[in-house]
């Protein structure tokens, strides 16, 4: 897309709102770019990842929320390419929190007295919600 940092800050103020316009419209009926970005997201699906274990390891869970609501802009998109790749950005980010969960689990102890809670919240998380592909 070839922006400068303070372009991309500004396209994702006010809560991703001229990011959603993007992605349902393109920019000027151009997906081009919209792809171009969303497949870059898909290639370093890893380092959302580590972004996100960084984050929750730093009670920083702020972070999590701001980069998800940018990804789930292209889930509005007019464009099927930038639905199917949003979708398939999910399921990476799904599975690899699934796979890695009970690193968190062991990491972070749950907020919750009751062992009994404990264990119907670890079997809550066995549960492969997003499996969208």
């Amino acid at each position: 897309m070839n922006l400068k940092p303070n372009q991309v800050q500004e396209l994702l103020t006010n809560q991703n709102q001229y990011f959603l316009q993007a992605c349902d419209n393109g920019f000027k009926g151009d997906f081009r770019p919209v792809i171009s970005w969303f497949e870059l997201l898909h290639e370093y699906g890893f380092k959302i990842i580590s972004l996100f274990q960084q984050a929750y390891s730093n009670n920083r869970a702020v972070e999590v929320t701001l980069v998800l609501s940018s990804i789930r802009c292209g889930l509005y998109s007019q464009n099927e390419t930038v639905c199917k790749l949003t979708l398939s950005i999910l399921n990476v980010i799904a599975d690899a929190l699934y796979d890695s969960k009970e690193t968190f689990l062991q990491q972070k102890e749950l907020p919750i007295a009751s062992s009994s809670k404990k264990q119907k919240i670890n079997e809550v998380l066995k549960i492969p919600i997003f499996r969208f592909l």
